[in-house]
Order: structure tokens, then sequence, then C-alpha cells
């Protein structure tokens, strides 16, 4: 591959998911970009306490508001505040499918 196709290689996982809580509405949800993936890890650090866990406030918002895209490529949230007052059960069924396609669950578990 030439530096331009690498550059324009579309490298990002994805998976379509049916949100049964917003009327059955198909979205998007993509692997995240390395930028996304150092907003994530930031998260983290700055909510790290002192004894090494991480409180989590707001992850479920700022995955959502990072990898959910409409159907035509355009992102779903404007903010992840925005993504984090949608219903706890739908944003649930996003997490999931965000720490899958990120393997975030294996990675956190290996650094705690």
């Amino acid at each position: 591959m030439t530096d331009f196709d690498i550059a324009n290689f579309d490298d990002l996982a994805s998976e379509k998911l049916i949100v049964p809580e917003w009327n059955n509405t198909e979205i998007v949800v993509k692997e995240l970009t390395g930028t996304d993936r150092d907003t994530y890890e930031t998260f983290l650090s700055e909510n790290r306490r002192e004894d090494g866990t991480v409180k989590f406030i707001g992850i479920r918002g700022l995955l959502s508001y990072l990898a959910c895209y409409k159907t035509d490529g355009t992102k779903l949230f404007e903010s992840a505040e925005q993504a984090g007052k949608k219903s706890a059960r739908a944003l649930d069924r996003i997490y999931d499918v965000v720490i899958r396609l990120n393997a975030l669950g294996q990675e956190q578990a290996s650094k705690n």
C-alpha cells in the first residue's frame, strides 16, 4: 500500500446495532480512532482514585459519544453529556459493543 492508500483506508471495525429503547432504531457502533482512544484513556487517568480504582461516572456517555454514528455516517451525539442523558439500558447495549470492538475489558483488567 502507498502512504495515500494507508491514510485513506477504512481500518475501523464497525457493527450495526438495533436499539429497542429508541423505537428499534439502527445505529452504527465503530471502533475508536487513535484520538478517541486517547480521549478515553485521559478520562480514565483523570478519574483515577488514590487507591488505583477508577470512578466510572460518565463513561457510558463518553464511549457512546465517541463510537456511535447514524447509518449515514454522521455522529449520533453532539457531546458525551448529551449521550449520557439517554436510557441506561440503551447505553449499556452500546457500551458492551464498544468494549468488545476495542478489547477494552481485557486491556483494563491487565492494567489493574
